[in-house]
């Protein structure tokens, strides 16, 4: 028999320091220190270092 599930979706605006504040802050200092030398934004580095962390776990498991 299905189950219910409530799905509640909201939008929250963090700036630059709230959003790095989630962060461990080792991966603060690698986030901040990518952006530096690529020229882009902290929130661009982190998904820039996620998209590539996850290209890799994904080549990992293929072999």
């Amino acid at each position: 028999m299905p189950k219910e599930v409530e799905i509640v979706v909201e939008t929250i605006t963090l700036s630059t320091d709230e959003f790095l504040a989630f962060l461990p802050t080792a991966q603060q200092e690698i986030v901040k220190a990518y952006a530096k030398e690529h020229g882009v934004t902290p929130l661009e580095a982190f998904n820039e270092l996620m998209y590539q962390e996850t290209k890799e776990n994904i080549a990992d498991r293929s072999h």
